[in-house]
């Protein structure tokens, strides 16, 4: 019971009639399917399937107290039966010693592994001639129990002469052609058979080294994509029907988790000048990768690009990025950025510092947070027309002398962040908090378009400061009065406040009902800063960027279950980078009553 597994599959089919008065044109067929299964491992549970490891895993037990009994007299046969079941019921109870947790819990660290896959799918055929019937289908034939049940006919994944040859030397394989006569002919049909395709795979686990430090750690990738063609009769030829795909289309986007923490701390000028110039010489050894020969610009030659694979050819660019911010080397980085695998991302989390005695008496709760997520992404990518127009031939760019890529990619993207570098949260005993964070992140786009890289620095610090003062009687606002006793041996003490439940100001009287007052003073002081590197040119300036600091002190009174009180402030000053901006101040504060009906 400790492994939980699911799989799941749904499909589904539409077809859809053609107007009347344009029958020639043929109906729309359409079908999905979507399938996805995950697998759970509970490990805990697997660890108490194992007596010795259970009490380990599950921590101390107190022992129950010995019952005291009347004592009666025993024989020896009796005593000594005693005395060996004690033996045997100890033996069987024995709990593992302090030096057998500390050494065996740490190697029961991993606590839950989970892995999910999903992928979803769909086809629409348009031009399609037969009539729906039972099932959907014209004599449980066309358009065939596997189309009706959702499952995807081959149309993305053709072979080159079956993709592109008019007449192919064979067509088994491609449904399109094996059902032609199910399709229409007209030579007015300019509608587009679209596949999609969607797959998405994350792995999570949850590590916990010690009891209340947990570690969650996550990796997963997207890729989805959207083919179009336009399969249709192109015979100029009065009854001669000749069926071929025509402008084959893909646009899509992929995600995945990434690494790049050996470059985010290299945020001085100097050191983000150097990693662009890094970039730029890993150029040359990623395009020896990819060709041989010589390129057909001299100055490109010279400086050892092969032929086709010049300083702004796509398949150039991209593995050079990667390579230069993530700390890779460009001999080995990953060519093919479709190709990359996930890498992990971590959270940590730490609980028990209240619980350990020293601290016991100051907090309620203290928490440890520290988080670190990069994501790789290509927003964007397209099938080339110069490449599909030119793939019979040389398919190079006259202009620039570089091979036209297969899809093109407009940017790449590197998000990466700390959030938080190092987090506090904690809650005093007496009514106190207090927050601390640390931030830290840093994006990267890198435009194959106008070759530029956009680097986007910043740093954030937040500050939070509360005090919650229960019971807090303010006269005026609660309209009482207190009256004052005369003093005197007899006279009965007014009782003290607990200090435990948050201080108090000015006495109470007895019987008096005070209120809760809750004090906030909340700081931040963020630095952010855009760079735009242009390469080959040697420059770097600032875009966009600011320094921006905010306070924000409020204070919230509670009169009575219905009516409350807040007193705010907020203040904001943003200073830009660039001259394209100007200082500003902003402040606002005011008093906001509330008013709750039940």
């Amino acid at each position: 019971d400790w492994v939980t597994a699911k799989a799941q599959y749904a499909g589904g089919y539409n077809w859809t009639a053609a107007a009347l008065n344009v029958d020639s044109l043929g109906n729309l067929i359409q079908n999905n399917q979507n399938r996805s299964g995950n697998v759970d491992f509970n490990m805990e549970k697997l660890y108490d399937k194992v007596p010795y490891l259970r009490k380990i895993n599950r921590g101390k037990t107190a022992r129950p107290g010995r019952p005291s009994t009347g004592r009666t007299p025993r024989s020896r046969t009796d005593k000594k039966e005693e005395v060996d079941g004690k033996e045997e019921k100890e033996k069987k109870d024995r709990q593992p010693s302090g030096i057998e947790r500390a050494i065996v819990r740490p190697l029961l660290l991993v606590r839950r592994v989970r892995f999910n896959y999903s992928e979803q799918l769909s086809t629409s055929i348009p031009g399609y001639l037969p009539r729906s019937g039972l099932l959907g289908m014209t004599d449980f034939d066309s358009p065939g129990w596997g189309f009706v049940a959702g499952l995807q006919p081959n149309i993305r994944n053709l072979t080159e002469d079956q993709r592109f040859n008019p007449n192919p030397n064979n067509i088994k394989g491609d449904w399109l052609r094996e059902n032609a006569d199910w399709i229409t002919g007209s030579v007015f049909q300019n509608q587009d058979v679209i596949q999609q395709y969607t797959q998405s795979y994350d792995i999570r686990a949850t590590v916990e080294p010690f009891k209340d430090f947990r570690i969650d750690l996550e990796m997963n990738k997207s890729y989805s994509e959207t083919f179009t063609e336009t399969f249709k009769d192109t015979s100029i030829v009065d009854g001669v029907k000749q069926l071929v795909h025509t402008v084959p289309i893909e646009i899509g986007q992929t995600q995945v988790t990434y690494f790049a923490l050996q470059t985010l701390f290299q945020d001085s000028r100097d050191q983000i000048i150097g990693l662009f110039k890094e970039f730029e010489s890993n150029r040359i050894i990623i395009s020896n990768r990819l060709g041989t020969g010589e390129h057909q610009d001299e100055n490109l030659a010279d400086l050892g690009y092969a032929r086709g694979f010049g300083n702004t050819q796509q398949e150039v660019l991209i593995p050079a990025f990667v390579a230069a911010y993530t700390g890779e080397d460009a001999r080995s980085v990953n060519l093919d950025i479709f190709d990359i695998l996930p890498k992990v991302n971590w959270r940590l989390t730490y609980n028990g510092l209240s619980k350990v005695p020293l601290f016991q008496d100051i907090f309620q709760n203290f928490s440890l947070t520290h988080g670190y997520r990069t994501t790789l992404a290509v927003s964007n990518f397209r099938s080339s027309l110069p490449y599909l127009a030119t793939r019979d031939t040389d398919p190079i760019d006259t202009t620039s002398f570089n091979f036209y890529p297969r899809l093109e990619i407009s940017d790449v993207t590197i998000q990466e962040s700390f959030s938080p570098l190092i987090g506090i949260d904690a809650t005093l005993k007496n009514g106190m908090s207090f927050n601390v964070d640390y931030k830290k992140s840093r994006g990267l786009a890198l435009s194959t378009v106008s070759y530029q890289l956009n680097e986007t620095q910043t740093k954030e610090i937040v500050l939070g400061f509360g005090y919650l003062l229960r019971n807090v009687d303010i006269p005026f606002l609660t309209g009482s009065n207190k009256k004052k006793g005369k003093g005197g041996r007899g006279q009965e003490k007014e009782p003290q406040q607990d200090q435990s439940q948050g201080n108090s100001r000015g006495p109470r009287g007895r019987g008096l009902q005070g209120q809760d007052l809750d004090i906030n003073f909340n700081f931040s002081l963020r630095d952010d800063v855009t760079f735009a590197h242009r390469l080959d040119q040697g420059i770097i300036e600032p875009t966009r960027g600011n320094y921006t600091l905010s306070l924000s002190p409020s204070a919230e009174y509670q009169l009575n279950r219905r009516l409350s009180l807040r007193l705010f402030f907020d203040y904001r000053r943003t200073v830009p980078k660039t001259s394209a901006g100007f200082p500003r101040t902003d402040t606002s504060g005011g008093i906001i009553v509330s008013f709750q009906l039940n």
